[in-house]
C-alpha cells in the first residue's frame, strides 16, 4: 500500500509540476568553464526551490523547518532540509560543462562510495551508497540526495533512510523533466 501512495503522489507532482524560481532551460546541453564560474545551471538551482521544497514535503509527509539556505562552491549547488526535529538530509548537484566530465565525475563517486547498488530507471544512472543516500547522474548534473542524518525511520509514514532518499531522488528528476 505505501509503494501505490508514493506512486500517486510521484503521479500527482508530474501532473502539477514543479515549477519554481528559474524560468527557462539552459540553451545548450553543456555550459563552458566561464558559465560555470557565474554560477550554477538553472537545474541545479531548482532543487532549493520553494516549490520543489513544497514537493518534497509532500512525498515524505513531512515539511522542512526551516528556509532553504543553498550554497554554491566549486560547482556543487547545495541545500540542506532542516527538520523540526532538527534532522537534515542535503540535497548537493554539481554542475559539469560536458558528459565526458560528468561520467568522470559520476564514476568517481560510484568508486569512493565502495559497495553501491545500482538504482535501474533512474536518470542516465544511479546508484545507492550503503548509507542509504543516492547519487544520480543526469545530463551535465550529478545530484546526491544524503540522508546520513535523518533519522533510521522518517516521514510520515515513517520509511527507511533509502527509501527517502529514492523518493527524493525520484521527485527532483520528475522537476528537471517538468522544468
Amino acid at each position: 500500500m505505501k509503494n501505490r501512495s508514493v506512486g500517486w503522489l510521484l503521479i500527482g507532482l508530474a501532473l502539477t509540476g514543479c515549477g519554481g524560481t528559474p524560468t527557462a532551460p539552459p540553451t545548450s546541453p553543456s555550459r563552458s568553464a566561464p558559465a560555470l564560474a557565474q554560477g550554477p545551471s538553472d537545474e541545479a538551482r531548482l532543487v532549493c526551490t520553494g516549490r520543489t521544497a513544497e514537493h518534497i514535503s509532500g512525498a515524505l509527509g513531512i515539511a522542512a523547518h526551516s528556509p532553504l539556505q543553498p550554497t554554491w562552491a566549486e560547482g556543487v549547488y547545495a541545500c540542506d532540509y532542516v527538520y523540526p526535529d532538527g534532522s537534515t538530509m542535503r540535497l548537493a548537484v554539481k554542475d559539469l560543462p560536458d558528459a565526458g566530465a560528468t561520467t568522470a565525475y559520476f564514476e568517481a563517486k560510484r568508486v569512493v562510495a565502495g559497495e553501491v547498488t545500482p538504482l535501474e530507471g533512474m536518470g542516465e544512472g544511479a546508484f545507492a551508497r550503503a548509507d542509504g543516500s543516492v547519487v544520480v547522474r543526469k545530463d551535465n548534473n550529478v545530484l546526491v540526495v544524503d540522508v546520513t542524518a535523518l533519522p533510521a525511520a522518517f516521514g510520515a509514514p515513517p520509511r527507511s533512510r533509502a527509501n527517502v532518499a529514492r523518493t527524493v531522488a525520484t521527485t527532483v528528476l520528475i522537476c528537471w523533466v517538468e522544468y
